[in-house]
């Protein structure tokens, strides 16, 4: 067997190695500075996770409710360097040169000002986990279990081919109704050039 087929066989099964199947897991905790806030009061949002296996980065979206809170800034935890985030909502962070693993692990702290009176349970973090930019990929390949819901995102490639396909199905369906379209004028018109005869 060729020997570039058995190493492309054997990276391939390394990258499909799930997390679920290694044990690891990664529990994230939202712990709010506050348990209520008021119009105008600032306060900070830790996002923490104990990790059972070494990790080299993650990623993860946010949600909150934008009439009550205003986000002022993002800081990835020290043991990361902060990545450009995939989506606007995206906080994302790399463990290098090593891994990361560990309780209590600081992974980001979101600061807020509060545009009216509330709690913080408005602040929620999901990820899509179609989208290779957003989970928790482990140093042993593969990717870990965690407890964020998974909320799936549409794909640029398919929403793009969607779009296509309706401009080339609006297309195919007006010259279909050009052609086969009964006369504005009536079934049984017939129509005269300037100097036509019968």
């Amino acid at each position: 067997m060729n020997n570039h087929v058995i190493k492309a066989s054997v990276l391939l099964s390394q990258i499909l190695i799930s997390g679920s199947l290694l044990g690891a897991q990664v529990d994230v905790s939202l712990s709010p500075s506050v348990t209520s806030f008021t119009k105008g009061q600032s306060f900070t949002e830790d996002i923490t996770a104990d990790i059972s296996a070494p990790i080299l980065g993650f990623g993860f979206d946010y949600t909150f409710n934008a009439a009550q809170l205003s986000l002022t800034n993002v800081v990835v935890g020290p043991l990361w360097f902060g990545a450009p985030p995939p989506e606007t909502n995206s906080i994302a962070g790399l463990a290098f040169p090593t891994p990361v693993s560990g309780s209590g692990v600081l992974l980001a702290t979101m600061d807020f000002t509060a545009l009216s009176s509330g709690t913080p349970g408005s602040i929620s973090l999901f990820y899509n986990y179609g989208n290779l930019a957003e989970g928790f990929p482990l140093a042993a390949g593969g990717y870990a279990t965690n407890n964020l819901p998974n909320v799936p995102e549409p794909a640029p490639l398919p929403l793009a081919l969607l779009g296509i396909g309706s401009l080339l199905a609006y297309h195919v369906a007006t010259k279909i109704w050009k052609r086969y379209a009964p006369s504005p004028l009536g079934e049984n018109t017939c129509v005269f050039s300037s100097g036509g005869s019968i």
